[in-house]
């Protein structure tokens, strides 16, 4: 038992070192371990439940095999058990940027923690009450019988069999930081926090992005809490938006911004990179067709609840897409320009903060390196969000993506570098690549492709186009059609959208490589 608690010691050391050093949590803000579905704070969990089964089976030994007097913390670990279930499930569906804790985890945490702390209280006094009992009776025996062990053997006794250090432990691990005296570095267990006095301009607290001012690649645990995480949801969508919403230089609407450049994507565009992704896949027939969308989505500002709900399972989904790239150690570029929101508040940041604050991301490119695959373990699997997105769209949703979509293009890129006489894992896979609809038609489809190549060469680079009109953007970068498949026949129309009869011809789907990079 006490083994157990020192590794659950050690895992809260091992988060806050996370949060403090990788994600410069020094730095200053209100900063967390925000890898939510992190399997450090899944194994904390369970040692808690072990912990409190090893205390309940220690007080029905103590009091004769009485099931009657285990009765009440026995109760309280069956539902620490199921609580922990439903904290775990609310970590794994969390989206990343989660600023601190939301409510639905908050709400299991207290519900987990309140239970967790009744079971020990519980089984601490009345292992305590036991053992007091024991001493007496055998002082009562008369001063022939010897207890060994000292002068302060009694309390000794009552420390190491009610595990009243493990009660605690948990004590200052489950009460809220506010009720405990104000330090300015608090650590707990699953979350470490740097408190600042500094405020933003317009007089309220919030969360700082942190991250070091070098560019580097996206990392799994990621620190992101700013406001608005889903300002997708009031952004207009316009044009033609299909697997990579790019368009040729030829047919420019705008020129390119001067100062546009690609880099390496930071923690703290999480909520950013999502949102364009989000907008720009919003009348794919690819994500139409897993997410089951029953009409196309006019617009992000559309009122109507299935457009609503529509946005909402395909943030949720491309949040979960991005942070299964992150967790496979796969690389996401980005297009930013020097963004137009600049005011006076903006100025009286630091120069970090401002530069940060300055720059949008207008493109956004995912990549896997040679063999680095979307198949992942099943903890794995539950850290990107998975949850989240079958709460959306359905087992019906996970099934066309994992069964029907995944082996039929993985058997046409098989075929078509066995015939090469290639490995198909010693390629690069272009897992998503898109430009926000309101800056299409600049340039910036090639500025992610150029550098991409450069990082790619002289290794293949494969990719699915879901659209006519991608498909022939691709093959302006160099991209042959490997092979042609239709999916959703039978079940949707050509815009992937639900559909019977003659209407569900589904829609077609090009698997495409690019040879030489």
């Amino acid at each position: 038992m006490y083994s157990l608690s020192t590794t659950h010691i050690a895992l809260s050391l091992h988060q806050n070192l996370i949060a403090f050093f990788e994600q410069h949590a020094a730095d200053g803000g209100l900063t967390i371990l925000n890898d939510q579905g992190s399997p450090l704070v899944y194994t904390q969990i369970a040692i808690e439940v072990i912990n409190d089964s090893i205390v309940c089976w220690r007080t029905w030994v103590l009091w004769g095999r009485r099931y009657s007097v285990i009765a009440i913390p026995a109760t309280c670990i069956l539902g620490g058990a199921a609580s922990g279930i439903g904290l775990i499930r609310a970590f794994a569906v969390s989206p990343g940027g989660e600023e601190v804790y939301n409510a639905d985890i908050t709400r299991w945490f207290e519900v987990f923690g309140a239970l967790t702390l009744a079971a020990n209280i519980y089984a601490v006094v009345a292992i305590s009450y036991r053992a007091w009992q024991s001493m007496r009776a055998l002082r009562e025996l008369g001063p022939n019988v010897v207890i060994h062990g000292g002068k302060y053997y009694g309390a000794l006794l009552v420390v190491i069999e009610s595990g009243v250090l493990y009660s605690v432990a948990l004590v200052h691990t489950i009460v809220p930081s506010d009720l405990l005296p104000s330090y300015p570095l608090m650590m707990q267990p699953t979350r470490l926090a740097w408190r600042r006095g500094g405020r933003r301009g317009n007089g309220s607290r919030t969360s700082v992005d942190l991250e070091s001012t070098k560019s580097y690649p996206l990392q799994p645990t990621t620190i992101s809490a700013g406001p608005a995480q889903n300002a997708w949801y009031n952004q207009d969508i316009s044009g033609t938006i299909g697997n990579s919403s790019l368009q040729l230089e030829g047919s420019a609407k705008a020129a390119k911004h001067p100062d546009a450049y690609v880099r390496l994507a930071r923690p703290s565009e999480v909520p950013a990179i999502t949102r364009v992704l989000t907008r720009a896949f919003a009348k794919d027939p690819a994500m139409n067709w897993y997410g089951c969308v029953p009409e196309l989505v006019p617009d992000c500002e559309s009122q109507t609840p299935s457009a609503q709900r529509s946005m909402r399972n395909l943030s949720w989904f491309q949040s979960a897409i991005l942070k299964s790239t992150v967790l496979v150690k796969g690389l996401v570029t980005v297009v930013v320009v020097p963004s137009v929101e600049d005011g006076e508040d903006a100025e009286q940041e630091s120069n970090r903060d401002t530069v940060e604050a300055r720059e949008e991301v207008v493109a956004v490119a995912l990549w896997l390196p040679p063999g680095k695959t979307l198949d992942m373990g099943p903890v794995t699997f539950l850290r990107s969000g998975i949850m989240k997105v079958i709460q959306g769209w359905g087992l019906t949703g996970a099934k066309r993506v994992l069964w029907d979509f995944s082996p039929a293009v993985e058997r046409t890129l098989e075929k078509a570098f066995k015939a090469r006489g290639l490995d198909r894992l010693d390629s690069w896979h272009l897992f998503e690549m898109v430009v926000d609809p309101s800056h299409q038609g600049r340039g910036y489809s090639s500025l992610l492709m150029e550098e991409g190549f450069r990082r790619t060469s002289p290794k293949p680079v494969h990719l699915e186009a879901t659209t006519a009109k991608n498909r022939d953007i691709y093959a302006h970068f160099g991209f042959e059609v490997d092979e042609e498949h239709q999916f959703g026949v039978g079940a949707v129309d050509k815009d992937g959208i639900r559909a019977r009869g003659k209407a569900a011809t589904g829609y077609p789907e090009w698997v495409m490589t690019k040879w030489s990079s």
